[in-house]
């Protein structure tokens, strides 16, 4: 019988064992000058936060006060960071009415427990200084929140390390768990028939995953920016404690040697260190960070917000280091979400919708609708690499970066062109993909059924599934279409064209908005003429034909005058001057 030796966990994450692990990594971290330079590297200001917490070092103090970061020398005041989940419970916060308590000092058995357990792992880990959302930010000031909030990137990314109290759902909650110490996280099993006498290490592959991304903090959409933007995360999770660092990752289970690779938001900042050392942009490195940006809308979309009205505030600190990324100016470049040169083609967002009633709405009925922080629910950027059709004529947004604005309205005066179209609803559509809806569009004559001749993606699908009409008049602004490639014939199967790639066009799906002439609202995004490829991934000569014939139709509508004249300003060149907002 083969001999394994497990390894178990001590009782609690607030052992002796687990700080000397967190201690052994960040002596590791020290090493990484990436992890070093984080805020410098993102091109922020280095400095300290307006106010922070002095809670002292190993002194057995049990109190704490609030200092200016203005008083004190940069070089000499490492603080840490704390990302935790509010709730709705009552806590002590910072107020105009008891600021002067708080620098005078004040007993931290009146903070949740969560503030507490920080302020422990700080004087563990001899950092004096700790800054907190709920303790550092006047709760009752919104123009110290609207200060503060244009700060988040500076705070996080010029942090030592940041907390994450990643299993609690309120900051009474706490930091630290405890856990059977009995029971092994990982096994070292011995290989008895190989040349080298081995052993291979075995652990649970997908603990991050349940302990870290489906925990409450990691539900929170604040969270996302604190991540990404901090240099070192420690996440106290339910069964162990993971460490996350712009160089590698481990956990308690895991060796540093043996990097896990988890997570996406550490892959976005190898991303990072990579487009970093580019001094000029190519269009594959432009490419890889717009990559990068949609990653972290992605993730940023997936999660919760407790006020709506801080979607566009809370993604604003890694807007600005995308910003710098793509070395584009602060004040033009970033509009409601999207990026003004490559404005078109991040129109054709998608709204994925979940079992969850509430997810996929929209979220402020002020908001332009074409941006998508004016959603809810998870947005991917399904861009079709094609060529850029439409024309942006004019931008005019609310949300840029060096606004410290919650808004996100504005407009767009688009030129490009245009069709009209019908959408009903179709039972019987068979769907295997639950961001697909069951819907057929007329277009020209031509029924085109979702799933074979295209894609359809409505922002609110409900509307049009009623019994009160049967067909949706929509309007389409093509954005891009497709390049063809070259159609070959293989020798030895004369009937298949193996080398054909397709065509495609993205459209923007639009509605009148009443009595506004010339203005309307996004509806949704629209694929056509999108045909699937046989089970052996080739086309045959007949899908080729259909595929002809598909985009004779769509080139034909859309070179049909066919709009009313009171919905567009003059045509020129079958190009249509609309204004969407």
């Amino acid at each position: 019988m083969m001999n394994t030796s497990g390894s178990a966990l001590s009782g609690s994450t607030s052992s002796p064992e687990t700080f000397a692990q967190i201690r052994a990594w960040l002596r590791i971290c020290e090493q990484h000058d990436t992890c070093n330079c984080w805020a410098q590297i993102n091109g922020l200001d280095i400095g300290l936060p307006l106010r922070l917490l002095d809670v002292g070092q190993r002194s057995g103090r049990t109190d704490f006060r609030l200092v200016y970061g203005e008083m004190l020398a940069p070089q000499e005041s490492r603080y840490m960071t704390l990302s935790h989940c509010w709730g709705v419970e009552p806590i002590l916060k910072l107020t105009s009415a008891n600021l002067d308590a708080f620098c005078n000092g004040m007993s931290e058995t009146q903070l949740p427990k969560s503030f507490q357990d920080a302020i422990s792992i700080a004087r563990y880990l001899d950092i004096r200084y700790l800054w907190i959302d709920a303790l550092c930010i006047l709760q009752d000031s919104s123009l110290d929140w609207k200060i503060q909030a244009q700060t988040m990137a500076q705070v996080y990314s010029g942090s030592y390390l940041n907390i994450a109290a990643s299993d609690s759902s309120n900051s009474s909650g706490g930091i630290f768990s405890e856990r059977d110490k009995t029971l092994p996280v990982r096994f070292t099993v011995p290989l008895k028939y190989t040349p080298r006498a081995d052993n291979i290490l075995l652990c649970h592959f997908d603990a991050f995953e349940i302990d870290m991304m489906r925990s409450p903090l990691n539900r929170r959409s604040w969270v996302m920016q604190e991540r990404y933007l901090a240099p070192r995360v420690v996440h106290y999770t339910r069964h162990m404690v993971y460490w996350e660092c712009t160089a590698s990752t481990a956990s308690e289970a895991l060796p540093p040697a043996l990097e896990s690779g988890f997570g996406d938001i550490r892959q976005l900042k190898k991303l990072d260190a990579r487009v970093l050392q580019t001094h000029n942009l190519s269009s594959e490195v432009t490419q890889a960070v717009y990559a990068l940006w949609d990653n972290l809308v992605a993730l940023y979309t997936r999660s919760n917000l407790t006020y709506g009205s801080d979607k566009a505030v809370a993604i604003q600190g890694v807007a600005k280091v995308i910003c710098r990324y793509l070395r584009l100016d602060e004040s033009s470049a970033y509009v409601n979400g999207l990026w003004r040169p490559r404005f078109v083609d991040g129109l054709m967002w998608i709204c994925e919708r979940s079992q969850n009633r509430d997810s996929g709405g929209p979220l402020d009925s002020g908001a332009c609708s074409w941006s998508w922080l004016s959603r809810r629910g998870k947005i991917c950027s399904s861009h079709g690499g094609g060529t850029p059709v439409s024309q942006v004529l004019e931008i005019q947004a609310d949300c840029i970066l060096n606004t410290p604005t919650a808004a996100a309205g504005g407009f767009a005066r688009l030129r490009g062109p245009m069709c009209r179209a019908v959408v009903s609803f179709a039972m019987s559509a068979e769907i295997d993909n639950p961001m697909w809806q069951p819907f057929q569009m007329l277009l020209g004559g031509e029924i085109m059924v979702a799933t074979k001749s295209c894609r359809l993606y409505f922002d609110d699908p409900e509307q049009y599934i009623t019994t009160e009409a049967s067909e949706h008049e929509i309007y389409l602004l093509l954005g891009g279409a497709m390049i063809d490639g070259e159609c070959t014939a293989d020798p030895d199967v004369p009937e298949k064209a193996p080398s054909w790639s397709g065509h495609g066009y993205e459209c923007l799906a639009v509605k009148p908005v009443e009595r506004r002439p010339g203005h309307f609202r996004r509806a949704g995004k629209v694929v056509l003429a999108i045909l699937e490829n046989d089970d052996e991934g080739r086309r045959t000569l007949a899908t080729v034909e259909e595929d002809k014939r598909l985009r004779n139709v769509v080139d034909t509508q859309f070179r049909t005058h066919d709009i009313s004249e009171d919905l567009y300003e003059p045509v020129d060149d079958f190009m249509y001057t609309i204004t969407l907002v």
